[in-house]
Parts: structure tokens; sequence; C-alpha cells
């Protein structure tokens, strides 16, 4: 699969050969009989697994299991299962697997940084982050809100009908 194409099925897909930086997204499995060398614009998105020989500068995401036979190298990791390298390498990058890494090498002290989760929901995670945006958002009003009615509620006797009812609406806002 070539530079900038996009490849999309609800089902499986199975590439007899290799993915340069271009854009794979199945609802069910990835095949890849090759290696994928994605330049850090290739992105492979399995539904479930994905299975590769070697991958090199990718984005790599499963819901499930990523096997793979060779290496990965430099490259952004997302598996909601195993990442089952059997023997093989993972060398640089960020690499997070829910339930966890098998491999025969995990980094290296002279190369690049390799950065691993284990254990953690990479979905949850994202959704985590998402929902402490909102929060703040929420908290930034709320303190507004505050501001605006705490001059209010210092002279709460001497307040006409109308700064009442704009009392009101901040407070239950």
């Amino acid at each position: 699969v070539l530079d900038l194409f996009h490849v999309r099925s609800r089902r499986s897909i199975f590439i007899h050969g290799a993915v340069e930086a271009a854009e794979i997204t199945a609802g069910a499995d990835i095949l890849v009989d090759g290696g994928i060398m994605g330049t850090e614009k290739g992105r492979c998105s399995a539904g479930r697994d994905l299975t590769l020989r070697h991958a090199t500068s990718a984005i790599l995401r499963a819901g499930n299991d990523i096997h793979g036979h060779i290496e990965i190298a430099s490259s952004h990791v997302e598996c909601g299962g195993l990442l089952d390298m059997k023997e093989g390498t993972i060398l640089g990058g960020q690499i997070r697997a829910r339930g966890g890494i098998r491999c025969g090498t995990l980094g290296c002290p002279n190369g690049t940084a390799t950065v691993v989760e284990v254990g953690t929901d990479p979905a949850l995670r994202r959704s985590v982050i998402e929902q402490m945006g909102n929060l703040k958002k929420l908290q930034k009003t709320a303190r507004a809100a505050r501001d605006a009615a705490a001059p209010l509620l210092r002279n709460q006797h001497s307040l006409n009908a109308q700064q009442k009812e704009k009392l009101t609406q901040l407070l239950f806002e």
C-alpha cells in the first residue's frame, strides 16, 4: 500500500506485501505479510487484532492484540490486549498495551527512548483526558459565577427584586 493511500473496511483487511505511509482502518482484523514503514504518517487501526512482521515509525492501534514477528521501532502503539512480539524487539516510541507485552528485547540503552505503559486502557485514558478538559471548563464557569455572586451575597438585605433574581440565577445555573 503506497504512501498517502487510504484503505478502509468494516471487516478484515489482508495485505500481501508492505505498507508505506498509508492509512489502513479495519472494523475487524488487519494482517500485513510484510512490514509497515510509516515515516511517522502511516497508521494502522484494527477493531480487533493487528498482525505484522515489523513496523518502523508507524502509528499502530488494535482493540485487541497486536502480533509482531521481528521488530517494532520508533512507533506509537496502542493495544487493548496483548502486544505479542514473540522473541522480537521493541525499540523506541510510545507503547501502551492493556493486556501486557511479550517480547525478546524491550528498549536499547544507547537508542531512542522507549516509553512503555502496561495495564491501562488507552481508550479510557483518552476519555479521562477529555473529561478533565470538560471539568476545567465547568470549574472556570463556576468560579466566574461565584465571583459575580459574591458582592450580592454580602449585601442580601439591601438588594432590590431585580438583583435578588440575578443572584438566584447565578446560584442555580
